[in-house]
């Protein structure tokens, strides 16, 4: 069995001799489960060897800042990534992407769109936000803490949840957690 180093190193090489590589593709070659691909393509994307795209990865072109690739965040001023990005439609069709569920139901504190979509996060689907399934505090590094995924099915909630952890919420009870740890003191 390889260490994480190892299979990492090996995910970089498939990376090098190809433009992309899909989790399925690389879970298959280090034979690994697609989890433990996702671990290693979050270490990787977080030392900036990689860009995480739908489905895969790329390696991160050394010629171009990682702004190039997404818009930044308005409420932490992350980059948003395809895979947990949250957007909110307003009446005039305008519309605001956060890099995370987190940040995006927090700035539905201060905002009120009129379409709010998750993207579920093991299918990169966009789905409607009030119906997804919320898992928080999983163990898994994001761009935001606590972190906060979405998934279109509570079955794939739970089956995430069974090697994450976390707790899984509804919308409005992922909201009102977030806006509860996330208040200011009262008496300041």
């Amino acid at each position: 069995m390889s260490t994480a180093y190892q299979r990492q190193q090996k995910i970089l090489d498939c990376l090098s001799e190809r433009e992309s590589c899909s989790i399925q593709e690389l879970s298959e070659l280090l034979s690994v489960s697609t989890m433990t691909i996702h671990r290693d393509l979050d270490k990787l994307a977080d030392d900036g060897a990689v860009v995480k795209v739908h489905g895969g990865a790329i390696l991160r072109p050394t010629t171009a800042p990682a702004t190039e690739y997404a818009s930044a965040c308005p409420m932490c001023q992350q980059i948003v990534r395809e895979q947990l990005a949250f957007v909110l439609q307003f009446d005039d069709e305008s519309s605001k992407q956060a890099c995370c569920p987190h940040c995006g139901l927090m700035m539905l504190n201060m905002q009120n769109p009129t379409l709010i979509l998750a993207t579920d996060f093991l299918h990169g689907n966009k789905v409607n936000a009030l119906q997804a399934t919320y898992l928080i505090k999983a163990d898994l590094k994001t761009c935001c803490s606590p972190a906060v995924i979405a998934f279109a099915s509570t079955e794939d909630a739970e089956r995430f949840q069974q090697g994450f952890g976390g707790e899984m919420m509804n919308f409005s009870e992922a909201k009102s957690f977030l806006s509860s740890t996330h208040a200011p003191p009262r008496n300041m």
